[in-house]
Parts: structure tokens; C-alpha cells; sequence
């Protein structure tokens, strides 16, 4: 017998989305919720499979791979915290994920 498809899994809030008094999106710290942070850089990062990845996003540079298919958009935040991350959109079979990785943070100047 063949089980019946499962339902479909609704979208929840990550931790690193908070909704702000506007009423808009911030981007949070994925470590400490904290929502201030600043844009390091964006970059494309390459799939694996040469059929399917193709050039870096437009207005982007390679910077490594990503272990799927298809390139990946990978997005850097310095959070005021201390603490940082990338955004990496990946696309796969017609769903575009976000997801989020912690990267090292910039050092800061005068500490080291």
C-alpha cells in the first residue's frame, strides 16, 4: 500500500527575521536576535554540476561552492553585536531556500 502524499509544510518565521514597529522585516542576528547590522558584501558561490551552474549571478563574483546543483546568492552581514552570517538563496528543483551560515566577523579596530 502506498502512503498518501504529506501536506504540505507551512512557512514559519526563522529566528533571524524579526518584525519591526513600522511594521517591516529586520534581519536579526541568527546567534543573539540582536537587529542591527550592516551589509559586508555579496557574492555568488558555484554549483556543482557544469550543465546547471553557469557564470556568477550578475553584478556578483565567485567566491567558492556551493554543494548543490546550481549557484547560490550569498549575502554578508556584519551584526553591531559582534557577531556575523550569510543569507545564501539556493535554488533547487523550482524552490528557492534561504538559509543562514555564520562566518567570521571583521576584527575590530584598535583590539587587534
Amino acid at each position: 500500500m502506498i502512503a498518501p502524499p504529506s501536506p504540505p509544510r507551512p512557512c514559519q518565521r526563522p529566528d533571524w527575521l524579526a518584525l519591526t514597529a513600522t511594521p517591516e522585516w529586520a534581519i536579526c542576528c541568527p546567534e543573539c536576535g540582536q537587529e542591527n547590522s550592516h551589509i559586508r558584501e555579496a557574492y555568488s558561490l558555484i554549483g556543482r554540476d557544469p550543465g546547471e551552474a553557469g557564470p556568477p549571478y550578475q553584478g556578483t563574483v565567485a567566491k567558492g561552492p556551493t554543494g548543490e546543483r546550481r549557484n547560490a546568492l550569498a549575502i554578508v552581514f556584519d551584526g553591531e553585536c559582534g557577531h556575523a552570517w550569510r543569507l545564501i538563496f539556493q535554488q533547487h528543483k523550482g524552490t528557492d531556500y534561504v538559509y543562514v551560515e555564520p562566518v567570521e566577523p571583521l576584527p575590530i579596530e584598535g583590539l587587534i
